[in-house]
């Protein structure tokens, strides 16, 4: 299991609200939306965690999101890395994540918002990212950011609590 994986499970251990992002219509940038969308329905969604599916416009619910009885939030959303792979996953906490990539996510400004929000009501803000190259008008998400939003799915969905 890589490192990734065993951090994303930590934090899924605990009270968390997964928070889908992304524009369906911009082909790769709606994987996070995609991902909230399959876990939403999913039987084997594991108790302690919520989902959300916000598309492009999180700061509509940042507040609904901050009133909400977890420990985490975990922002799923197309990332940008120069020279990584398209598919790759990043995990990390937002603040962080911002300080090793320039344009990690394709909502930076909204994520900078929200991340003050929820930490000024107590919660940990993560950002799981799925590197994309193709964020131009359709809805089709490229397949191998379509494997990882599969992985992410399987992986929450393997999540036990603590």
């Amino acid at each position: 299991m890589s490192e990734v994986a065993r951090t994303l499970l930590a934090v899924l251990a605990e009270s968390t609200c997964l928070v889908g992002m992304g524009n369906p219509w911009r082909n790769d940038d709606g994987v996070g939306a995609h991902v909230a969308e399959r876990l939403a329905g999913h039987a084997g969604l594991p108790p302690q965690i919520q989902v959300i599916n916000v598309e492009d416009v999180i700061e509509s619910y940042a507040f609904d999101i901050a009133n909400r009885q977890v420990k985490n939030v975990v922002l799923v959303d197309a990332a940008m890395s120069e020279g990584t792979p398209a598919g790759s996953i990043m995990f990390g906490k937002v603040d962080e994540l911002e300080a090793v990539a320039s344009d990690v996510s394709t909502h930076k400004l909204a994520l900078r918002t929200v991340e003050s929000v929820f930490r000024q009501s107590g919660k940990e803000t993560y950002l799981l990212g799925i590197v994309s190259t193709d964020i131009d008008f359709g809805n089709e998400i490229s397949p191998p950011v379509m494997a990882a939003a599969e992985r992410i799915v399987d992986l929450v969905c393997s999540a036990r609590s603590s």
